[in-house]
Parts: structure tokens; sequence; C-alpha cells
């Protein structure tokens, strides 16, 4: 299909058309309206008023290769290499997860916590950055450090510090064989780890599963909560006193999650949902 001609109206009837068999309505909406933000700047409110723009030839071919990318299941995210997080900008590819708006009630709760306070922070599994880095710049005096096994996702994070203009510790660390240092404490210890187990693939959306990594996403279906086990075992040894350790869970294993933390002797353990409803967050105390 082409589009019809050079309007607006056109372009939005053509966009609907082309993604509705992959994408509901509001999917659509919000698609259409990132992409006109992107490509040409405008806003919701331009889009409403500019009823009589008409895109130039290679405005289209924008749009059209934007939307042939789209149908085979690509991330918007990836297409133009960015996205948003607690309102800052993240650079992302196909290195790194795109950051979730779960993942930013994760970093709200943290911050809630701990807002008149300047802790140190250790971050687990860092992908784009996207938790420390939006920790360091609500909490300017933290001291943070995050670390990942990928080194391709270290790169990334590294470029969105600069970005953003904050400074975190990055450090390529595999934390399942890593030892570390036993003087050293922190605070805070923050993930948001691999915790799909393998088996709920089939179940997932097609285009995280084709264009996300996996070593980011899964984990086996016979141990899935080895993540936790092994963040349960860094706290007994690096938290400080009165430190918490805050995690993204998988909703489908949340009393588990929560009956590890209990099992390791954390006294305090609490589940929270996230705007969905669904079991998301865990924060721990010894």
């Amino acid at each position: 299909m082409k589009i019809a001609d050079n309007t607006i109206q056109a372009v939005s009837t053509y966009v609907k058309q082309q993604l509705s068999p992959i994408m509901d309505d509001a999917e659509i909406r919000v698609t259409y309206r990132l992409m006109m933000g992107h490509y040409f700047g405008f806003s919701a409110t331009d889009m409403a008023l500019k009823r009589d723009h008409r895109f130039t030839e290679s405005e289209l071919v924008k749009i059209i290769h934007c939307v042939k990318r789209l149908l085979k299941h690509e991330p918007f995210a990836q297409i133009i290499g960015e996205t948003e997080f607690y309102g800052l900008k993240f650079y992302v590819n196909q290195h790194t997860l795109i950051p979730r708006p779960e993942t930013e009630e994760l970093v709200e709760w943290v911050l809630i916590d701990w807002r008149k306070q300047t802790p140190t922070i250790l971050e687990i599994g860092t992908g784009s950055g996207c938790i420390p880095i939006a920790l360091k710049r609500n909490l300017s005096k933290s001291s943070i450090t995050s670390y990942d096994v990928s080194k391709e996702a270290l790169e990334v994070a590294s470029k969105n510090a600069e970005l953003n203009q904050v400074t975190v510790n990055f450090q390529e660390i595999d934390i399942l064989t890593a030892v570390l240092d036993e003087n050293q404490k922190w605070d805070i210890i923050v993930s948001n780890p691999p915790y799909i187990a393998k088996q709920e693939m089939e179940s997932m959306h097609q285009n995280v599963v084709d264009y996300e990594p996996h070593l980011a996403l899964f984990v086996s279906d016979e141990d899935p909560l080895v993540f936790y086990r092994k963040i349960a075992e860094i706290g007994l040894r690096h938290l400080a006193k009165d430190g918490a350790i805050y995690v993204e869970i998988n909703q489908y294993l949340s009393q588990q999650t929560v009956e590890l933390f209990q099992t390791f002797g954390y006294s305090n353990v609490e589940l929270r949902q996230d705007i969905n409803g669904n079991d998301r967050m865990i924060k721990a105390v010894i």
C-alpha cells in the first residue's frame, strides 16, 4: 500500500492501516505520535494544528521505511536508537533491553526511601544503564557501582552516562561467578536481573524475543531464581547497616522470590505491584 498523498491525514491513515495487524489502536496512536515527534519534531498539538501540512518526498520515505521495520516486529526504540526513561534520554541497541515503565517504578521506590540521604549503591545487570543513571541524576551525591557481564551493554551504558552528564562506576563482572571484596559495603543493592524462564518464550511478543538480548532476559527453566539467590547472598555479606535490596521480579514467581529472601534470613520482605496490578518489585531488609 502507498500513502495516498503527502498530507498529515493521509500519513495517519497509512500508518494505522499498515500497523493494525500487529498493534491495537492505542499502541498505534502512541507509535504514530513518537514517529512524528522523532522524525519531524511534531508535538500532539502540532499534529492537531498543522492539518494542512504537507510532507516532502524524503519525509514520506522515512515514514515508509519506519513502518516496514515495525512490520518486522522491530521495536521502535531500536529503529530510532533511543528511548526515554524517568524523563531522561537513553541510547539503546540490540545489546541492551529497552527500558520499561515498570522499572521506573522500581527507581521511584528507591528514591522515595533514600532521597534525603547520600547512599552507596550497587546495581547488578546494568544493561543500558537506565537504573543507575536515573538514580544518580536524582541522588547526585551518591556513589554508584554497576555490574554487567556484557561488554557491549557496558559500552552503551557508558555512552548514556555521558549523555546524561553523570558518573557511574561501570564494571564488567559476571555476578554469578565473581568473588567480591569482603570489605565492600553498600547501602542499596538494586537489580532488574534476567528472570524469564525459557518456557515462557512462546507467550512473549515477537519484538522482544527477536530483537532484545536473550542474555538479559532469560534464565533456565530448572533454576529461574538463580540471580535472586546470588543477590541475596551478596546482600548478606555486603549490605551496610540498615541497607536494603530492591529488585524487579517475575510476576509468576513472586511468592517463591519472597520466600527465597526470607529463607536467607531477610526479616522484612515487601512485595509491591506495578501500575498494571502485577507483582513486580521486592524490597528486602536484613
